[in-house]
């Protein structure tokens, strides 16, 4: 039922007119906006798509990375306590003076 047909008179003819005039604007740009918000998603999630082909090389760069990073940090660890099994005495003393200086620099 559309807003024409419950005013009567003159007066309801003419709103009537406008008020469907309005609504049918209002379809027509409910129309063409659908495509319009259907190239904006389609854009959107081409930018997703590319921004994550972008990032999976850099994560997989990351996680490479911190697998080189544990593996020397474990040689360096091992190299560490050969030479301390190997020269306990001057292990000790070098940490003695280390502690010294740390010290003295931090007050």
């Amino acid at each position: 039922m559309s807003f024409s047909n419950t005013l009567s008179g003159n007066g309801g003819n003419v709103i009537g007119n406008t008020a469907d005039r309005v609504h049918q604007a209002v379809d027509l740009a409910k129309e063409s906006a659908a495509p319009t918000l259907g190239k904006v998603a389609d854009a959107a999630h081409r930018t997703i798509d590319r921004a994550a082909e972008k990032a999976t090389p850099a994560a997989q760069w990351v996680s490479d990375s911190s697998r080189q990073w544990v593996s020397k940090s474990g040689e360096v660890a091992d190299a560490c306590g050969t030479y301390v099994r190997a020269h306990p005495l001057g292990s000790v003393f070098g940490a003695l003076v280390i502690g010294y200086f740390a010290a003295r620099m931090l007050r």
